[in-house]
């Protein structure tokens, strides 16, 4: 599943260089992202009362490789 913000970054991405592969998008997405560190395990309600518990950085099955940081996804985007 991708999501439409995914698919305009995409467009962004393929309209600076169109000759990248599938590998060479992923990599800049990958290498792009804002890493995730901490996960929500209990939601109180009212601001800042809920309860975290950290993530190890890079990779990992509940945040994937972070937040997608679009601005600097097209920055890290060779010309070609």
């Amino acid at each position: 599943f991708i999501s439409p913000l995914i698919y305009i970054i995409l467009a962004l991405i393929l309209q600076k260089n169109g000759g990248l592969g599938a590998g060479q998008i992923y990599g800049i997405l990958r290498d792009t992202a804002e890493d995730m560190t901490k996960r929500e395990v209990e939601v109180v309600p009212g601001p800042g009362n809920s309860l975290f518990s950290p993530l190890p950085s890079g990779f990992d099955f509940d945040s994937g490789e972070g937040f997608v940081d679009a601005a600097a996804a097209v920055t890290a985007t060779p010309s070609p």
